[in-house]
């Protein structure tokens, strides 16, 4: 298993005793798309377009993937309602300012998994009694019946046809739908919303024969991977609406790729998703890739890590967007990052956010020695 493939399923458990914890069903989609609330019961619909009925607002939630830990932090203010997150989403807390905010949110369990993966642990699962698991879908039934099978209440998530943003607004408000209350979902849908227009605003004043070629990839030892995809790929679009292209879009989803791939692509900015100990200088110091443009230029980035890995969907979405603008244009666009985030997570933590704490997000240790790199720091 390793960190591109957990990385690429990201936009993805013992008895009849248990079972009857577990009062909800599940309709054939042909329900109402929005929540209902009559009484306590709660219906929403998944991103798999099924309809689900809870015989109350959900207070134990389990997630099998770390965006899936960190959209319901968003959606519900706190992580009270998390009883089982991945061990990837509790590594990405760990070096997230959300440790420092809920310091218990490391005590929830992980053992939800088997393997490392996605497939679920149906007995640890099962155990914290669990109102609702939300679990990836793309993979098929394998990963979701055994759940299903044991009585428990699944919530499927997968990529819209209509695009990256209208899967993140679609979970958020899913989230904000099982507990009962989306208005909160609602106005952070609407706060991101009002970022990526001020993003719109910002490129659509750019030259539209202007726009570097940028890779997105991912590295697990001496293996690497490529983001592929266009306009609207989950892990591509980023770069498009940041006014960039992307030299992968050819290629599928993620995919393994050669340092000389790498080189015969010739991108300008080279990005590296967010890895624990990842550094521009496996690029810089790499004895193929070190000759490359983006590294002749010191265009290599890290992801930072904010309320979740940026650059893997997320509710910290429009700011990774408008993070790759300004390194894309830094002599076009002007500096707006650290005020975007400041309104970004006072409204999702309802909180005032310190110039120290947004220093931590945007790593300067790991990035400071990048192109332009200064623009974001205080």
């Amino acid at each position: 298993m390793t960190d591109a493939w957990t990385r690429r399923k990201f936009v993805a458990v013992t008895s009849t005793a248990l079972a009857s914890l577990s009062l909800w069903g599940c309709d054939d989609g042909n329900g109402p798309a929005a929540s209902t609330q009559e009484g306590r019961v709660v219906r929403f619909r998944d991103l798999d377009g099924r309809t689900i009925t809870l015989a109350r607002p959900a207070e134990r939630i389990v997630t099998l993937g770390p965006p899936y830990a960190a959209m319901a932090l968003a959606a519900h203010g706190s992580p009270e309602r998390l009883v089982g997150i991945h061990p990837r989403a509790q590594d990405m807390f760990s070096r997230s300012f959300v440790r420092e905010m809920f310091p218990d949110i490391m005590n929830i369990p992980t053992n939800i998994a088997v393997g490392g993966d996605f497939t679920p642990n149906v007995e640890g699962i099962a155990r914290l009694q669990p109102d609702i698991v939300v679990q990836w879908a793309e993979m098929g039934d394998a990963l979701i019946a055994p759940l299903e099978n044991a009585g428990i209440s699944v919530a499927r998530y997968r990529a819209l046809a209509d695009g990256a943003e209208a899967t993140l607004s679609a979970m958020m408000m899913m989230m904000g739908e099982m507990v009962g209350d989306a208005k909160r979902a609602e106005r952070l849908n609407a706060q991101r919303a009002e970022t990526g227009r001020h993003l719109q605003t910002m490129v659509s004043r750019l030259p539209a024969n202007d726009r570097p070629r940028v890779l997105l990839m991912t590295r697990t030892g001496e293996a690497m991977y490529a983001s592929g995809g266009g306009r609207e790929g989950l892990y591509s679009y980023y770069i498009y609406r940041a006014g960039g292209i992307n030299v992968a879009e050819k290629l599928p989803d993620y995919s393994a790729i050669s340092r000389e791939q790498v080189a015969a692509l010739e991108p300008d900015v080279i990005l590296l998703f967010g890895s624990e100990g990842e550094t521009p200088n496996a690029i810089f110091n790499d004895p193929v890739l070190q000759s490359s443009k983006a590294a002749n230029s010191r265009r290599v980035y890290v992801l930072p890590t904010g309320s979740h890995y940026w650059g893997a969907i997320g509710p910290d979405d429009a700011l990774t967007q408008i993070w790759m603008a300004e390194l894309l244009h830094p002599e076009r666009l002007e500096k707006s990052l650290r005020n975007q985030m400041h309104q970004t997570y006072s409204a999702m933590f309802d909180r005032e956010f310190s110039d120290n704490q947004l220093d931590r997000v945007l790593i300067p240790e790991t990035n400071g020695g990048s192109a332009n790199y200064a623009r974001f720091l205080s």
